[in-house]
């Protein structure tokens, strides 16, 4: 276990996929769902094909739900993770501040231009529209106020709405 989150609804697991082990280990983040008590009495479902939602590189999304209690989870794989995934998915303090245009430029940007090319490709293969286009909701391609609009890596494109 490497974490859980009430606040979130959330637990971070590391392991290892048996037969590929000699890829790595994967990190498996569970997130409940908000239960709907209407249909608390119904029967459980198995997890279904169907539940896959999305994959890009490493990372891999599902729905499922789970036997016993009937709550429904968005599962989120990583695999093969690395250590920079364990640490991001390990309890850490948290800490707010106010972000402002000079502490982007002392801070923020410095710290994206020493990463290597592999750590950000995922951002790069969105932007140009060669993964994840179908999560894109609003893509403005301006040169100087461009911008692309999709759910976060734990959003849902699914209407939970009765």
């Amino acid at each position: 276990m490497l974490s859980t989150s009430v606040l979130l609804r959330r637990a971070c697991l590391l392991g290892q996929f048996a037969g590929l082990e000699q890829r790595g280990s994967a990190i498996i983040i569970l997130q409940k769902r908000p239960f709907a008590v209407e249909q608390l009495q119904e029967a459980i479902i198995d997890l279904k094909d169907e539940s896959h939602s999305f994959t890009n590189t490493i990372y891999s999304e599902f729905f499922a739900v789970m036997h016993g209690n009937q709550a429904e989870v968005d599962i989120t794989v990583i695999f093969p993770c690395n250590e920079n995934h364990i640490r991001k998915y390990t309890s850490q303090p948290v800490y707010f501040f106010r972000e402002s245009v000079a502490a982007y430029q002392a801070i923020h940007l410095p710290y994206i231009a020493q990463l290597s090319t592999k750590a950000i490709d995922w951002v790069y293969n969105i932007l140009d529209g060669t993964s994840e286009a179908d999560r894109v909701l609003l893509k403005d391609e301006d040169a100087v106020n461009g911008f692309t609009f999709m759910p976060g890596t734990f959003g849902t494109m699914r209407c939970s709405c009765n």
